[in-house]
């Protein structure tokens, strides 16, 4: 995630690890929408199958270009203020002071 934010945003960004079930256990009623997912950026799952596979674009790029995607259309950027709550309480309850 820390290559995610360093590719897509100028500033250095301060990382908020937890584990997955903190988000759970934050916002209950999001867990509807599906179990809460680590971040990890990994092909190989895919390298397993197809053993010869490189990447063609680099991560850094690649992040550049989703966030221009997001950046050209603003409809692109509608969130949802439920998730937004629960990021703001886990950074509340786990920020490192």
């Amino acid at each position: 995630m820390t290559r995610l934010a360093v590719a897509a945003w100028p500033a250095t960004p301060e990382p908020l690890q937890r584990e997955t079930g903190d988000r759970a256990r934050a916002g209950p009623e999001l867990a509807a929408a599906g179990p809460a997912a680590p971040l990890i950026f990994d092909n190989t799952k895919l390298r397993g199958v197809v053993p010869d596979f490189r990447p063609a674009i680099p991560f850094e790029q690649g992040a550049r270009e989703i966030v221009a995607w997001y950046d050209a259309a603003p409809a692109r950027q509608a969130t949802d203020p439920r998730v937004g709550a629960v990021m703001d309480k886990l950074i509340s309850t786990y920020r490192v002071r």
